[in-house]
């Protein structure tokens, strides 16, 4: 009696081999762009423009009183940050909530000889209002 010949690794696998694969190929691409994702976001979070437009925010008196405390940052900050040297540029806008109200922080700045210069520090509120100003004064 002959047995019949057994088929390859394949002729016996392809049926879950090949959706593997194919998902393994998309999995990956995708972890590829969320960890680009990831950078970008964290870079702009770690920017000091950033860090010093929401703990201006944060401390501002109107704020407090139209939004709440605590002020939380929302996760995705958008905009950009350029530093070259001791110049650059940041132009950003990070979504926050608050107990009361959520809002936008907008921030403008330009990086001179190593020091951030503020034009806009402005929080908006969601669906329109008042913007508020919480640029820092300059000591007299």
């Amino acid at each position: 009696m002959h047995e019949p010949p057994q088929k390859s690794w394949w002729g016996r696998n392809w049926f879950w081999a090949l959706p593997v694969g194919c998902l393994s190929s998309v999995l990956l691409c995708g972890g590829c762009v969320g960890a680009l994702f990831l950078t970008v976001f964290s870079a702009i979070r770690g920017s000091e423009p950033y860090r010093e437009a929401l703990a201006a925010a944060s401390t501002n008196p109107e704020v407090k009183a139209q939004f709440g405390e605590p002020i939380e940052a929302g996760f995705l900050a958008s905009g950009n940050v350029q530093i070259s040297g001791g110049s650059g540029s940041a132009n950003i806008a990070i979504p926050f909530k608050g107990p009361k109200q959520s809002g936008t922080i907008y921030v403008e700045a330009t990086r001179v000889a190593g020091k951030w210069e503020y034009s806009r520090i402005e929080v908006a509120p969601d669906g329109g209002g008042k913007r508020i100003d919480v640029r820092p004064k300059p000591a007299t």
